[in-house]
């Protein structure tokens, strides 16, 4: 592969050799753009598990085309040693929450340690995950000089450029997505432009400073998360009323300026984490921000909200108990395989402390998945028993297509309670003998 020609501040020309550290739902899009464009390009990945799939050429995260990965293969390690004579390190792994949902990077702190020993003078790291404001200039700088001896803008260039990659969004895509770059370097930005130039269309924007990177995208998300809170309360509210939100939503949204969101389940590895990431940084300040935690609190219970809907319709349904309720969805968003963070195993959870019997399938998330990270497996869909219940959760391209028919096929006799939570199936063709609930 052709290496990356990049000019430094005194004209000299170079040429990169890049490490994508981290090859999961963003890191590997990442790294697969920029073996495609020609880079001199390693990707690492230190999950014994994951690495051994990729090596197979599968893509457990299903965002690369069938058949368009196995050439990338050859440049994937588990290795570290083939890290050496890398001149530019693009950091993608995950960042979240600990049990106590404060900020858990500690895959980026692994991830510094890995390329630590084979940092030179006059290489470029690039951070690319989600973190706490001042992260980047504040702990991840230190951790990387005391681990390799060198002086961050002085020895090493340090770029903070946050991935805004959409997993299973056919529209925006890593090439279209504005990409924004920041660092404290001429340097270091131009070099980051450079490479970023080979895989993003001309949409690159330059924060004048790595805080205000990392707080513009923590707020990008933690809008998301307020709007769809204000919907969730709003909802509740409309409920009471017997009025339909999808109704009001439709004449609201007409005037010019009244921003469309819609009530739902919050959960993934984004929008709900990043709410928390910014609070955080309000009580190393010293001040406890009031609304961004009403914002969880709200969205936190949306779960809870679904369950008591659905069993509140099956006892005045006098559904002999235990009843059977199937659920519809087991990742955290459409047409992806991803379960970390998904809200459908907490709404299955307080089913089963109810004494249901519950079934959580999905076309595309892996029963191993569900099992080791929330403990309930998932059934296929031809195994499904008919049910008291059908909770639509994730809408699937698959369950889109199915419609009604392929609900109603769920159901017990072809009747029973359905919760549609994201509104996916028309209310006007809703089948005789099916009392339905939507957010």
């Amino acid at each position: 592969m052709a290496n990356v020609q990049v000019w430094d501040s005194c004209g000299r020309q170079s040429m990169e050799k890049i490490g994508v550290i981290g090859l999961g739902y963003v890191g590997l899009p990442v790294f697969a753009n920029l073996s495609r464009a020609g880079l001199s390009v390693v990707g690492y990945e230190y999950d014994a598990s994951h690495l051994g799939e990729l090596l197979n050429g599968v893509d457990r995260t299903g965002q690369l085309a069938s058949g368009s990965f196995e050439p990338l293969v050859p440049a994937i390690t588990g290795n570290t040693q083939d890290l050496r004579g890398c001149t530019v390190f693009i950091i993608v792994v995950q960042s979240g929450l600990d049990e106590s949902q404060n900020p858990s990077v500690s895959a980026i702190t692994d991830a510094a340690t890995i390329i630590a020993p084979f940092m030179q003078k006059d290489c470029l790291i690039i951070l690319s995950s989600t973190v706490p404001i001042n992260y980047t200039e504040g702990t991840l700088a230190p951790h990387l000089e005391r681990e390799s001896g060198l002086k961050a803008d002085q020895d090493f260039d340090l770029v903070y450029a946050p991935e805004r990659l959409d997993p299973g969004n056919p529209v925006h895509t890593l090439r279209t997505i504005t990409k924004v770059i920041s660092g404290n370097t001429k340097s270091g930005i131009d070099r980051a432009r450079q490479i970023y130039t080979h895989i993003v269309d001309d949409n690159i924007v330059i924060a004048p400073s790595i805080k205000v990177a990392e707080a513009s995208r923590l707020l990008e998300n933690t809008q998301r998360d307020a709007n769809i809170a204000l919907l969730n309360d709003v909802s509740a509210i409309l409920e009471a009323h017997e009025i339909d939100t999808g109704d009001v939503l439709d004449v609201a949204k007409s005037k010019w300026n009244f921003a469309s969101y819609w009530p739902g389940l919050v959960g993934g590895h984004c929008v709900n984490v990043h709410t928390h990431f910014l609070r955080d940084a309000a009580q190393r300040e010293g001040f406890t921000p009031v609304l961004l935690g009403v914002i969880r609190s709200i969205n936190d219970g949306v779960a809870e909200r679904v369950a008591i809907a659905c069993l509140t319709r099956l006892t005045r349904r006098r559904v002999n108990p235990p009843a059977t309720i199937t659920i519809l969805g087991a990742s955290y968003k459409e047409n992806v395989p991803d379960v970390r963070g998904s809200r459908s195993f907490e709404i299955a959870r307080l089913l089963l402390e109810s004494g249901c019997v519950v079934q959580v399938s999905d076309p595309l998330a892996r029963d191993s998945d569900a099992r080791r990270i929330h403990g309930i497996g998932l059934i296929e869909p031809a195994d499904l028993t008919p049910a008291d219940a059908v909770i639509l959760v994730v809408p699937h391209d698959s369950y889109l297509e199915a419609g009604w028919q392929g609900v109603t096929k769920k159901l017990r006799d072809g009747s029973g309670v359905v919760v549609d939570i994201r509104r996916i199936l028309p209310r006007g063709e809703t089948p005789k003998g099916v009392d339905l609930w939507r957010l």
